[in-house]
C-alpha cells in the first residue's frame, strides 16, 4: 500500500506541473534598447500567483507599488525568476510559469505549500540606475488607432462630458467587458469610471480610437472584479463617441440651483443621505438655455464638502 501511494504522487505531480521553466511574452516595446545582462540589478513590479487556483500570494503592488530588486543571474530570487527574467529590457512584461523544482521545492515556504507551480506577471521597470519607469504611466502603453478630428477645437479635459464604447480584455485576449452596444456616458474626473480610462481619453478629439494598458493601480487594484483576478493589467479599446466642453454645461458649484421635483411624503422620517454614503441615481445634463445634453445612471459615494 505505502508503495502504490508513493506512485500515485509523483504520477499526479508529474502531469500537474511543466518540466521546465514557461516565458509568455505580455508587451515588448519597439525600442528595446536596454537589456538587462548578467550581474545587473533589476528593479520590478510583479505579481504572484499560484498557477493551479490563480490566487495571488505575493505582489510588489501591495507594497505602495514599491518595485523589487535583485542582482541577474546571482541570486536574492528563486532560480525560475532568474531564467524567466534573462534578456528582458525596460518596460518589457513577461509572464513565468515556474515548475516548484525551480521555485521552492518540496519543502515550500509559510505561505506556499510544497511542489507548487507558480505563476508571476513580472514588469521591468529599470536597470541598474537607469531613469525609472514606475509608477506606470498610463500613456506609456497607450496606442492612437485613430485620432478622429486632429484640429478639433476643444479636446476632452477634466469636467467634460462623454460618451465612449469600449472592448475591454485581459493579457491573454479574452474578453471581460464589451460596451460597444451600450455607449457609457460619463463626466471625465468624477469616478464613474476606471481611473486609467478617464487618464487615457484626456487630450483626444471625439470619435477618437484608443487601444490602452491599464495598471492595476489604475484598474481594480486588489479587488476580484468578475473573470478579472486581483493586481491584473487589463487593456481597453475605446471610441468616444460624443463629448461635450464643461463651459456648455451649467457650472454646479458656482451656479447651483436646486429644484424639488418630487419629495416622498415619508422622507422626513426616513433615511436621507449623508457624507460616506453610496448613492445610485440617474440625471439629466441641461445647458443654460435647458437643452438636454446627456443622460444617464451613475453610483458614486457621498463625499463630504
Amino acid at each position: 500500500m505505502l508503495l502504490l501511494f508513493i506512485f500515485l504522487s509523483l504520477a499526479t505531480l508529474s502531469n500537474s506541473e511543466p518540466e521546465d521553466v514557461i516565458v509568455q511574452l505580455l508587451y515588448k516595446p519597439k525600442d528595446c534598447k536596454d537589456i538587462g545582462k548578467h550581474g545587473d540589478i533589476m528593479h520590478v513590479q510583479y505579481l504572484g500567483r499560484f498557477y493551479d487556483s490563480k490566487k495571488v500570494f505575493d505582489s510588489s503592488y501591495r507594497r505602495d507599488n514599491v518595485p523589487f530588486h535583485y542582482t541577474l543571474g546571482v541570486g536574492g530570487v528563486i532560480e525560475g525568476y532568474q531564467m524567466g527574467t534573462k534578456d528582458m529590457c525596460i518596460n518589457e512584461r513577461r509572464r513565468l510559469i515556474v515548475p516548484s523544482k525551480y521555485a521552492y521545492g518540496k519543502g515550500g515556504t509559510d505561505n506556499i505549500p510544497g511542489y507548487s507551480t507558480l505563476m508571476f506577471d513580472v514588469h521591468l521597470v529599470q536597470i541598474n540606475n537607469s531613469p525609472p519607469n514606475y509608477p506606470v504611466p498610463i500613456d506609456l502603453p497607450k496606442e492612437t488607432v485613430s485620432e478622429g478630428n486632429q484640429h478639433c477645437e476643444h479636446r476632452v479635459k477634466i469636467g467634460d462630458l462623454v460618451e465612449i464604447t469600449f472592448v475591454g480584455s485581459l493579457p491573454d485576449g479574452k474578453i471581460f467587458d464589451n460596451g460597444t452596444m451600450t455607449p457609457l456616458k460619463f463626466i471625465v474626473g468624477s469616478g464613474q469610471i476606471l481611473e486609467g480610462i478617464e487618464e487615457g481619453i484626456v487630450n483626444f478629439c471625439k470619435e477618437s480610437n484608443i487601444i490602452m494598458e491599464i495598471p492595476p493601480a489604475k484598474a481594480y487594484g486588489d479587488r476580484w472584479e468578475g473573470p478579472v483576478p486581483q493586481w491584473s493589467y487589463v487593456y481597453y479599446n475605446v471610441t468616444v463617441t460624443k463629448h461635450i466642453v464643461r463651459d456648455e454645461i451649467e457650472d454646479g458649484d458656482a451656479n447651483l440651483q436646486c429644484e424639488n421635483l418630487h419629495m416622498p411624503s415619508d422622507c422626513d422620517m426616513g433615511y436621507k443621505v449623508k457624507a460616506g454614503d453610496y448613492v445610485e441615481l440617474s440625471y439629466k445634463v441641461l445647458n443654460k438655455e435647458k437643452v438636454l445634453l446627456g443622460d444617464g445612471e451613475m453610483r458614486y459615494p457621498v463625499e463630504e464638502r
